[in-house]
């Protein structure tokens, strides 16, 4: 979760980064990261991280079956559905799809929530 650490502000309680520390294929760390920086870069041009009340939330945990990442932001500006769907977007959602797994938005008024889900098979055995 290095992808979010200068959004992880000490005092300002603006970003909850919350989870198991967990050991990743290098494919699947990548993959992640991209992901968590392109919804890191629309968050600061559009969304909660792009004015001073926003507030981010990231939490992921690992079950038998998947690992869930959920991505939450409240507080931000008033959020509207693109029209159409980004380069970025686009390539996150082809990779997670190529790791057999789902990448799924809704637009709620004060905030994009994002949740990530990947089958367990493509982690690495066991956690730190």
């Amino acid at each position: 979760m290095e992808e979010l650490a200068p959004y992880d502000l000490e005092g300002t309680g603006r970003a909850d980064i919350i989870g198991p520390t967990l050991v990743l294929q290098p494919y699947l760390a990548q993959t992640i990261a991209m992901a968590l920086h392109e919804l890191a870069t629309n968050a600061v041009k559009y969304g909660a991280l792009s004015i001073a009340s926003g507030r981010l939330r990231v939490e992921w945990s690992r079950g038998e079956t998947h690992l869930v990442i959920r991505w939450s932001e409240s507080d931000g500006p008033p959020v509207k559905p693109p029209q159409r769907q980004g380069f970025g977007t686009r390539v996150v959602d082809k990779v997670i799809q190529e790791l057999e797994g789902k990448l799924r938005f809704e637009w709620n008024p004060d905030g994009i929530a994002c949740e990530i889900t990947i089958p367990a098979g493509q982690l690495a055995d066991g956690t730190a």
